[in-house]
């Protein structure tokens, strides 16, 4: 907004008159010699929430005009027009009109452009004599009431714009993407495909229209019927879509009966390459190998901060895992019990999957529920129950191959606008392939301990001829031996160790306990979790080799790792030992009467801790020195006191002096705890960054290691998780239980991964 129009709202400010109304707005400019212009109006229109006017964008504005002119009509009509911005773009010499229903707007639209007719009128209850060459506008959003019924304002608006048309003529919109997507409309769609010819959908940006963070497209559909394919392009800028709609340069195309949805996602063919994967296999839908069911409708009135039966949300769930950075909810059982039946439903079972139904960002949200905790799903998840086939379900759906199909899937099929959706009934038609000896011969894992040498034997030579003679090269293939090699490296290690185990375990077990009494007087001891942590790192050190006398079991584990992780050649060597070590300790502590498993969730947490102290910290570090900076006087506003005395920002003060410190000592002192540099990384993320030299210099170092999302809150939020809710309560009296441990499991392992997703890999 420029300072003029500023100053004529200055001046009715002061003088208390209304600042959106028409003449006192001329009146103002009259008396101040100032020319209004139609984006300060636009702008300053759209700032008053009570009057809900939102503008047509100029660049969407001008992709509509180009487009009518191309067709050069002789009468456009703008149904909805507001100021008139598509009608101003629009051929002058063609006949424009406007139609508005708020009558200041008019005035105003009327002022600005003199050269176009407008209308203050309802347009859905106007009585029109005319029809156009061309009906266009960004249709309003929401509903109304019509012919006493409530209806979707996109359909009813076109409905209206359709019937204004001349033969021949065009009709050239803005819709919200739900209009194109879901159920609600598939009739209305497929009345118009069958009377009328949908010439082309252009896929506008997010946010690209004031007011709303709905996906939104411009639809361009001819009065009159064919059986031509339907154009769709994807807005990057006016001018590149303009002229590729021109030359009909589209992205794709999609034939009539094709048209089962408008939308742009759905029919992109890079969201179908996954039907060419899996084509060769046989498929099986998921609503035959699971049932699907909604997830429970709770209101939030009877959410509390404690009880019987936890509440899970989408936000509790994170990469295959729950997550514990947000407030748990839970319900009583009593208001369980008081649940419809459907609802009580969706207590978990042993064995589901749930998924979430809100997919905004695109991104895959999974739990495994292998637990006896009770959790029961809310109405924004949805829950896959196995049936019989459960445990291949459970399988194929561990793996990246599995996950990266539903996925891809989900990308296809999510409906809506706002808060894209995943419908039931179309997870339920989700494909999935049935891989070779799995769907009727699967070697059930579980029983493997309580089975004879001879038997165990039997079966590790079928997995190893089912691994011989699968099919090689596509995802679907990576993911039979995937699982394959699973069961035989659990099979080989029972068969190679058992004896062994069976001679040794006592003496182990023994170990072991004596390893957990320890943790325990450590918990106990009235010092700082830092310091404890510490002192059970020592403790470990000293330990651990007393346990691993058979490398074999550390290689065992090394292979498990390697699964899970493909960047193992990236780590730093010692962080190659804590991991392995960390799932040993894990089978050996399992073996325990009441086991804690503090010293497995500890020895992960080292690793990890490790390699942002290597990565980030340290490597910051080295390059202070090998940059020769000097820290007093890069850093001065950091290391600055106000006048009272006081650091200009404590926070980048401790930092700046501890930095300082460091680059006297030997490397091998440059210590960071876990939790600090989690706290160090936020910094970075927050306001202070604006002024502080030290934040912008770490910012720009690790941005040349990592990419920007390892700044993410999102990351930095499951690090803090981990840190609270695992690695620091290690160091409390309180038992580590199985289900933590495995919880934790899930949580480190995304972690690992999302931290080497973002490294740069050095050349």
């Amino acid at each position: 907004m420029n300072t003029s129009f500023e100053l004529i709202l200055s001046k009715l400010y002061e003088e208390r008159k209304d600042v959106f109304n028409l003449e006192n707005i001329l009146e103002a400019a009259k008396t101040e010699g100032i020319k209004l212009d139609k984006n300060d109006i636009a702008d300053h229109l759209s700032s008053n929430r009570n009057l809900n006017y939102h503008s047509t964008p100029n660049e969407i504005a001008m992709v509509m005009s180009d487009i009518i002119q191309f067709y050069q009509p002789k009468s456009i009509a703008d149904i909805c027009s507001g100021l008139g911005n598509i009608l101003y773009y629009c051929n002058s010499e063609a006949y424009r009109v406007g139609y508005e229903i708020n009558d200041n707007i008019v005035k105003i639209a009327e002022y600005l452009f003199p050269e176009i007719e407008f209308i203050c009128t309802n347009t859905l209850k106007h009585s029109f004599r005319e029809t156009y060459d061309c009906v266009c506008g960004c249709l309003p959003f929401g509903k109304t009431i019509f012919d006493q019924k409530t209806i979707n304002n996109n359909q009813v608006f076109i409905k209206k714009g359709l019937e204004l048309l001349n033969p021949g003529g065009l009709l050239v919109c803005i819709v919200r993407d739900n209009f194109l997507n879901t159920t609600e409309f598939d009739t209305f769609r497929q009345k118009i495909l069958e009377q009328y010819y949908l010439k082309g959908v252009i896929s506008l940006p997010e946010k690209s229209l004031q007011g709303t963070s709905a996906k939104c497209s411009i639809i361009i559909i001819e009065n009159r019927t064919s059986d031509q394919e339907t154009e769709f392009y994807s807005y990057t800028s006016t001018e590149v879509v303009v002229e590729n709609f021109r030359k009909s340069n589209y992205d794709f195309k999609v034939s009539k009966i094709g048209l089962i949805r408008w939308d742009f996602d759905y029919n992109a063919p890079e969201n179908s390459n996954y039907e060419q994967e899996i084509k060769n296999y046989k498929l099986e839908k998921l609503g035959i190998l699971a049932s699907i069911l909604p997830g429970a409708h709770i209101n939030s009135k009877s959410l509390n901060s404690f009880g019987e039966i936890r509440v899970i949300r989408p936000v509790d769930i994170s990469r295959k895992g729950l997550v514990s950075y947000f407030e748990n909810k839970f319900i009583e059982e009593s208001h369980f019990d008081n649940l419809p039946a459907t609802s009580r439903n969706s207590l978990l079972q042993k064995g589901d999957i749930v998924i979430s139904a809100i997919n905004k960002d695109h991104r895959l949200q999974l739990y495994f529920h292998n637990t006896e905790s009770r959790l029961i799903a809310n109405q924004h998840l949805i829950i896959i129950r196995n049936n019989k086939n459960s445990f291949y379900l459970w399988d194929y759906l561990s793996t990246n191959q599995g996950q990266e199909l539903l996925l891809n899937q989900i990308k296809k099929h999510l409906r809506g606008g706002v808060l894209p959706r995943l419908t039931l009934r179309d997870l339920k038609e989700f494909e999935i392939p049935i891989l070779p000896n799995f769907y009727t011969d699967r070697i059930n894992n579980d029983s493997l301990l309580q089975q004879p040498v001879v038997e165990l034997s039997d079966k590790l030579q079928q997995v190893r001829e089912t691994i011989r003679h699968t099919r090689g090269g596509d995802n679907q293939s990576i993911a039979v031996v995937e699982m394959l090699n699973t069961m035989y490296s659990r099979i080989e290690y029972i068969i190679a160790n058992q004896s062994a185990i069976n001679n040794k375990l006592d003496h182990l077990i023994e170990k072991i306990e004596n390893l957990s009494i320890e943790f325990s007087r450590l918990k106990h001891l009235p010092r700082e979790e830092s310091d404890i942590i510490r002192r059970m790192e020592k403790l470990l050190d000293s330990r651990i080799e007393e346990f691993i006398l058979n490398q074999d079991k550390i290689e065992l584990h090394l292979e498990e790792i390697h699964r899970w992780f493909d960047h193992f050649d990236l780590l730093e060597p010692k962080s190659k030992l804590y991991l392995p070590q960390a799932e040993f300790l894990f089978d050996q502590i399992s073996r325990l009467s009441n086991p804690d498993y503090s010293p497995f969730i500890i020895q992960y947490c080292r690793a990890f801790e490790n390699e942002m102290l290597l990565k980030l910290f340290r490597r910051y570090v080295q390059s202070l020195i090998d940059r020769n900076i000097d820290i007093d006087q890069k850093f001065y506003w950091d290391l600055g006191l106000k006048e009272n005395g006081k650091p200009n920002s404590p926070n980048t003060y401790r930092l700046a002096k501890h930095f300082k410190k460091c680059i006297t000592k030997d490397s091998s002192e440059w210590y960071f705890e876990l939790g600090n540099m989690e706290m160090h990384l936020r910094y970075l993320t927050g306001n202070s960054i604006r002024k502080s030299a030290l934040l912008q210099d770490i910012k720009d170092q690790i941005l040349q290691s990592f990419t920007e999302d390892i700044l993410e809150v999102e990351f930095l939020d499951e690090l803090r998780s981990i840190i609270k809710n695992y690695r620091n309560k290690s160091a409390h009296p309180d038992l580590m239980n199985s289900e933590a441990a495995n919880q934790f499991r899930i949580l480190i392992q995304s972690l690992f991964n999302d931290l080497f997703e973002n490294y740069k890999t050095p050349i």
